[in-house]
């Protein structure tokens, strides 16, 4: 079970939440300009039962010490459900594997802490970061093709994951970014086009893929401008 002990703003002794807010503010006063934007986000996610904050609005302090809850949103009545971390085993927070549903496939799916603490959250487009989820659903649906990389075509990509193809085509970028790697095929190269084979005939295979192990590590900002540079 968590318990925030956290501070809004810093102290002596930590970081306050205000500290860890990635966005910037145009007003005069800096500190108070990013401590709207974070009680506005904290205000929203009351609203969704994702968290708990304390007493009503205007009260002095509603938002110190505010209380994660279960990520599915459901408050029953008065009572609400605390967050918990995953558990496997029953050891809290160790060695964290997804359960499986009764059709083998993960519920959960695992993304890097770094994702976050580097603030590629922050910095990737929603194309970007809705296409590399799908490649680890991917990865995460079909272990054993781990080393020869995943592919999804256009029926799946579109039934399964309701992703257009100026969606799918953020791959590019996230290849730059070092984030997954675009494996070269019999029928494909690197630069993903087909291969016109001796005969003269061509046959149509989908783009696999890997995402790298560490590809978050990195700080985002700075991958990605110099990428792009």
């Amino acid at each position: 079970m968590i318990n925030n002990v956290r501070p809004l703003r810093s102290d002596a002794r930590q970081m306050g939440w205000v500290d860890f807010l990635p966005a910037t503010t145009t007003t005069v006063d800096r500190g108070s300009g990013m401590m709207r934007q974070l009680t506005r986000a904290l205000t929203l996610l009351a609203k969704n039962d994702l968290v708990h904050l304390r007493g009503r609005a205007g009260v002095a302090g509603r938002f110190e010490k505010f209380q994660l809850l279960d990520e599915s949103g459901i408050a029953h009545g008065w009572s609400f459900n605390r967050y918990e971390i995953p558990a496997s085993d029953g050891v809290m927070g160790q060695d964290f594997r997804p359960p499986a549903s009764k059709a083998g496939v993960a519920e959960t799916l695992q993304v890097p802490a770094s994702f976050f603490l580097q603030g590629w959250v922050h910095v990737l487009s929603a194309a970007e970061i809705a296409t590399y989820l799908m490649l680890r659903e991917m990865e995460t649906r079909y272990p054993e093709r781990s080393k020869s990389g995943v592919f999804v075509n256009e029926p799946t990509r579109k039934a399964w994951y309701s992703l257009n193809r100026d969606v799918y085509e953020s791959h590019q970028q996230l290849a730059q970014y070092g984030v997954i790697e675009r494996l070269e095929t019999a029928n494909r190269g690197l630069d993903g086009k087909i291969r016109r084979q001796p005969t003269g005939t061509t046959f149509l295979e989908a783009l696999r893929f890997r995402t790298l192990q560490g590809g978050f590590d990195r700080p985002a900002l700075k991958t990605v401008t110099a990428a792009l540079s």
